[in-house]
Order: structure tokens, then C-alpha cells, then sequence
């Protein structure tokens, strides 16, 4: 997948190779080049190591907005209690199979995770007066991410769900 397309389509949108190159990656060709382009231009420029750190580093800052909604899901917890568990609940989606299996990779699934529970963050975390704004700034995280990256439509149909399934004012309750 790497030569097929990961690092082709970024190649191919930067160099104007759309039009003469008929599907060389088969469907993946027409995939958005645009989440690619920092991994061509990360292994085009850099060590294979600063390439691999800075592919970890995006993979593993999703640990911030999940630590946002495991603490704010776990309000009716004491507060000492509720740091520890939420820590417990990130520790435990980070390293989860998916998560281990393609850290360092290029498959992006890992990466852009971080729309979809940015998005999450945003409802659950809002002020009851900004429930209005961060719902739209959810919707825009969420499509953001599956607009990057297909794969991610199923996590921006389920923070679509989950903004519908809220209570108006929400956010005053928990």
C-alpha cells in the first residue's frame, strides 16, 4: 500500500499526474492525496526514524481528546477517582489492537481518529451556553476527518448520533 498509493497520489497531485497516469494504484489513485502529502514529503526528506517519531507523535496526540470524553463521561465519579479512570480508559484505547498494529504506519486510520474524537470532546465538554457551537464545530471536525480519509465516515456517523442523542443542556448535568 505504501508505494501503491500512500506515497503515489501525494506524488501524483503534486507532480500533475493525474491526467496522464491512468489508476497506476487502481482505485486508491483517486483517494484524497491530501493526508498523504506530509507522509511523501516526511519520506522523501527525512530519516525513515524523524519519519516514524512524527507519524507516532499525530497518532498519539488522539490521547488528549479521549482522556476529554473518558473525564467528562465519568463525572458522577469522585474527582480523584474520575483522573485515574479516565487515564485508565485512554491507556486502554491507545493501546488498543488497532491502535499497536498501525503505529508508525501510514494507513492513517490511527492518525485521523483525531477528528472524529476531537469531535466527541467538543459536545460532551461544551459550556451549556456554547452547546450551539461546539456542535457545529464537532460537525465540522468530524467531516473534516471523513473528507480526508473515507474510512473515517463510520466515526463521523456515530458523532452525528451521538450529537442527536444528547439532551439539550447536557452539559449543565454532567
Amino acid at each position: 500500500d505504501l508505494r501503491n498509493y500512500h506515497i503515489y497520489v501525494a506524488w501524483a497531485w503534486l507532480g500533475d499526474r493525474q491526467g496522464p497516469d491512468i489508476a497506476p494504484g487502481q482505485l486508491q489513485t483517486y483517494f484524497n492525496p491530501l493526508p498523504y502529502v506530509p507522509i511523501y514529503w516526511s519520506t522523501t526528506w527525512l530519516p525513515p526514524a524523524a519519519t516514524n517519531f512524527l507519524l507516532g507523535l499525530v497518532q498519539g496526540a488522539s490521547a488528549i481528546p479521549l482522556y476529554l470524553v473518558a473525564r467528562q463521561l465519568l463525572a458522577a465519579v469522585s474527582d480523584e477517582s474520575r483522573r485515574w479512570l479516565a487515564l485508565a480508559c485512554t491507556f486502554a484505547g491507545m493501546t488498543a489492537a488497532t491502535a499497536v498494529s498501525e503505529l508508525g504506519t501510514t494507513y492513517l486510520d490511527s492518525a485521523l481518529a483525531i477528528f472524529p474524537l476531537s469531535a466527541l470532546a467538543c459536545l460532551v465538554c461544551a459550556s451549556p451556553r456554547r452547546e450551539r457551537a461546539a456542535a457545529i464545530l464537532a460537525g465540522l471536525l468530524a467531516g473534516a476527518g471523513a473528507g480526508l480519509k473515507l474510512t473515517a465516515l463510520p466515526w463521523a456517523l456515530g458523532v452525528l448520533v451521538v450529537a442527536f442523542l444528547l439532551p439539550p443542556g447536557h452539559c449543565a448535568r454532567m
